[in-house]
């Protein structure tokens, strides 16, 4: 049997809906690691701190991400949002 790492990912938004579900699914998943998650409205927070079933991720704002540590990064910004950056 190969022996697999885990799929490094990036959340983007994490503080909404999306990013939250998003971050709770993947935390279960056995082959995903959450690299980081970010907010700029609630930078410095853990994400479980908002909602209590998602799990205890610190939310950093974006400009403080390195992007090289993840894999694949989800964009769960609101409708436009990505677009303006």
């Amino acid at each position: 049997m190969e022996n697999q790492s885990n799929m490094r990912i990036g959340i983007v938004g994490a503080s909404g809906y999306t990013g939250s579900e998003l971050a709770t699914i993947l935390d279960r998943h056995p082959a995903a690691e959450i690299a980081f998650a970010t907010s700029s409205s609630y930078a410095g927070q853990s994400l479980r701190s908002l909602y209590p079933t998602a799990p205890a991720l610190r939310l950093q704002p974006a400009t403080d991400v390195s992007w090289g540590q993840a894999d694949v990064v989800f964009t769960c910004l609101p409708h436009a949002a990505a677009a303006a950056t």
